[in-house]
């Protein structure tokens, strides 16, 4: 998380490009949407039916600029024109490897547009063929990054620190940190899902501490 934050503020701050890259599951989403509550920050989340009008409706409306019914170029247009004057934004497009295929890569050059020629920073976020996608397609776009992070899952001190504030067992909070940290299964998806399953657990029975049985009754309601 740490790194998508670092990668999000000094694009924001330096008017700057950002890649992120990761699995799925490991927290990126989550990340980005965090920093999204910062001021002057506009998240999109992408999809694979997006066509250019439905992106360049989707940063509209992220960045609060109502909706027009010109072209694409005018649109566009009127993008870098509020940028330019409402200084400091930040764009986020997550899940943009779903904008880019071998036969177009016209959203992503709406998105260079908008960075070449507005004051504005850009975070590109989706999963591991972003980078090669970016490589391969779009030169121009990868000759522009300032900033780059590709998460590789939670260390122990990340793990410790979502911890905080709970009433924990030793045993337990070891046996979380090799879960979530474990380089073939572990994520912080699956992380956060066996937390909010063990957060249920303690307040059905009463309890306050997280133990080993309360970690496996967890497991047992993902497995169901």
């Amino acid at each position: 998380m740490k790194k998508v934050i670092g990668v999000c503020s000094a694009a924001q701050e330096d008017i700057g490009l950002g890649i992120v890259v990761a699995k799925s599951g490991f927290g990126k989403t989550y990340a980005l949407k965090y920093y999204a509550k910062m001021p002057r920050v506009a998240y999109v989340e992408c999809d694979d039916t997006m066509s250019s009008r439905d992106l360049v409706e989707a940063i509209e409306r992220a960045l609060g600029i109502p909706s027009s019914y010109g072209t694409i170029w005018k649109r566009v247009n009127g993008i870098r024109e509020f940028c330019n004057v409402n200084k400091g934004y930040l764009i986020i497009i997550d899940e943009a490897d779903k904008l880019i295929s071998k036969y177009t890569q016209k959203k992503m050059e709406i998105l260079r547009g908008i960075f070449d020629q507005a004051d504005v920073g850009l975070v590109i976020a989706g999963e591991l063929r972003l980078e090669a996608q970016i490589k391969t397609y779009l030169n121009r776009f990868a000759n522009r990054v300032d900033f780059y992070a590709s998460l590789k899952g939670l260390s122990g001190a990340e793990v410790e620190s979502y911890l905080e504030g709970y009433d924990i067992d030793r045993e337990a909070l070891e046996e979380l940190k090799a879960r979530a940290c474990n380089s073939q299964t572990g994520c912080f998806r699956l992380f956060d899902r066996t937390l909010n399953n063990i957060i249920r657990i303690l307040n059905a029975d009463g309890e306050t501490t997280i133990t080993l049985k309360v970690i496996a009754q967890a497991s047992d309601m993902m497995m169901l």
